[in-house]
Formats: C-alpha cells, sequence, structure tokens
C-alpha cells in the first residue's frame, strides 16, 4: 500500500559552527530508522541535512519546503539546533500552512512546554524514543482520524488551550525487530544499542531513554546492516553507543562476523574507560 502523505525529516543546523563535522553535521541515527519504518509501511519519507549547510540554512529550507510541499516534517532537535528548528517551523508555515510540524529528540523530550510555548508552530512532541509513535501519529493523519491523538502513547500537544501528555511509550524491547535503515538509506553513523546503565547527572541518556537496562541489536543484525551499507560504498563507519564495548562478547562477536564476511572497513566507537 502507497500512502498519500509525504513527509519530510530534518535535521536541523547548530547555532554555532562546529569544529569537526563528524558529530554535529551528522544525520542522527534515529532519524533513519523512524525513515525506514515510514517507508515500509508506504509512506514516502525523505531525510534533509541542514546541519551540513554551512551559508544560511534557513533560505536553504525554504527552498527546500517550495519545491517538495512535504505534508508532515519532523524534526530531530537537540537544544544546540533547537533554534534553527524553531526558525525553520516558523518559515514552513508560512510557506505551507497546513503542514504537520513534529518536534522529537532530546530537546522536546525534556523542554516540550517550554517549545511549545516558544514555537506557536509546533503541532506535536514525539516523546523519547520516536519510531512507533512517529509511525502511529502519520497514520493517523493519513487516514484524516484527528480525534484519536490522545491515544498515541509518547505524544505531547496543545488541546483546548492546555498541554495533553499521553503516557510513556514503552521502548522497543527487541531491537531486530525494527527496519533496517540500509534498506533506504546510506549512512555511517550506527548503534548497536540503546541506553546505558550509567547514572551520571551530566548526561540525558538514563532519563531520556527511561530505562536502566541497555537493549541491543543481536550481532548479526549489526553485521547485516553493515555488509549492505558496504555494498552501497561506506567503508569508515561511527558507532556511537553510549557504551558500546559494556558487553564484549557481544562485540567480539560482531567482530568476528566482520572478519568472516571479509568485510574491508574501519571504525570507531563511542565507550567509557570503566567498562
Amino acid at each position: 500500500m502507497v500512502n498519500k502523505k509525504k513527509i519530510l525529516l530534518v535535521n536541523p543546523s547548530c547555532l554555532d559552527a562546529r569544529i569537526l563535522g563528524e558529530d554535529a553535521q551528522i544525520v542522527p541515527i534515529g532519524l533513519y530508522y523512524i525513515g525506514a519504518l515510514l517507508r515500509e509501511n508506504g509512506f514516502a519519507a525523505t531525510i534533509f541535512n541542514l546541519a551540513d549547510i554551512r551559508q544560511d540554512p534557513v533560505k536553504a529550507f525554504k527552498k527546500h519546503i517550495t519545491t517538495e510541499q512535504p505534508d508532515v516534517i519532523g524534526f530531530s532537535v537537540i537544544n544546540a539546533n533547537r533554534w534553527n528548528a524553531m526558525e525553520s517551523a516558523k518559515a514552513a508555515r508560512l510557506i505551507k500552512p497546513d503542514v504537520t510540524i513534529v518536534f522529537g529528540g532530546p530537546a522536546p523530550t525534556f523542554l516540550a512546554d517550554h517549545l511549545l510555548t516558544a514555537c506557536p508552530d509546533i503541532d506535536f512532541i514525539v516523546a523519547g524514543e520516536g519510531e512507533i509513535t512517529f509511525l502511529e501519529l502519520v497514520t493517523l493523519l493519513e487516514n484524516n482520524d484527528f480525534g484519536s491523538f490522545e491515544k498515541i502513547n509518547g505524544l505531547i500537544f496543545r488541546k483546548k488551550n492546555a498541554l495533553f501528555k499521553s503516557p510513556p511509550r514503552q521502548p522497543v524491547e527487541i531491537l531486530d525487530t525494527l527496519v533496517h535503515p540500509s534498506k533506504y538509506f546510506t549512512y555511517q553513523h550506527l548503534a548497536m544499542s540503546r541506553g546505558c546503565p550509567g547514572k551520571c547527572t551530566f548526561c540525558g541518556s538514563p532519563k531520556f531513554w527511561k530505562i536502566s537496562s541497555v537493549r541491543s541489536h543481536s550481532p548479526e543484525w549489526f553485521a547485516d546492516e553493515i555488509e549492505s551499507l558496504v555494498k552501497g560504498g561506506i567503508t569508515h563507519f561511527y558507532i556511537s553507543d553510549d557504551t558500546f564495548t559494556m558487553d564484549k562478547q557481544r562485540v567480539i562477536e560482531f567482530c568476528t562476523l566482520i572478519i568472516k564476511r571479509k568485510l574491508d572497513i574501519t571504525w570507531n566507537a563511542i565507550s567509557r574507560v570503566d567498562v
């Protein structure tokens, strides 16, 4: 089944220029997961990376919106790019008044009240893990079912001049059940797991995932993803788990599969010195 709604997923530009582009200028892996799930379910989903545009990203965004005319725009928002996200949302509303604007990611999850007040152009906020919540939302929009938004867990929106927050979305228990993003997209940043057992006060990860346990893809799933991307021409990968080396046996199994499949790649990962 092919759905009619055109969906644009956006990685906004940071307020200040970054010295290195391998973090702030790269599309978050979450957008690829969401985009892949949408495409798997018949939606025309594309990704636009504003963070990679150094000169006037809002101007580039306006041009893109005018050309593509999306029905739904989803922004992946952190504190560093929230201003560009709000400016882009305002621009989109002026160009296409009936567009549905959705914010998701760490900043909207923690600052929903602030962002909905500061940016009246936002229609919905997806809190926490976004794949299932976003899919359920666009499915209701596709079916013109505007009276059932309250039934979607993990959704925040205005209702009768007040803020409505549905119950939290439960995390996906088995990550291997998610669609392989490489089926529809090419990229370099991956994550084998979600979550962190640490409780560092400076880090938003524990509260964002809302559970202390770490969920992981199987080594086979992860190796399949990399092999698919290698066939698409990618040879270096950034593995951005909070604690990639925590499960040593899983990492060894993954590396063994890479060797067995003779994948000529290089990679680097994020971890901790004490695990």
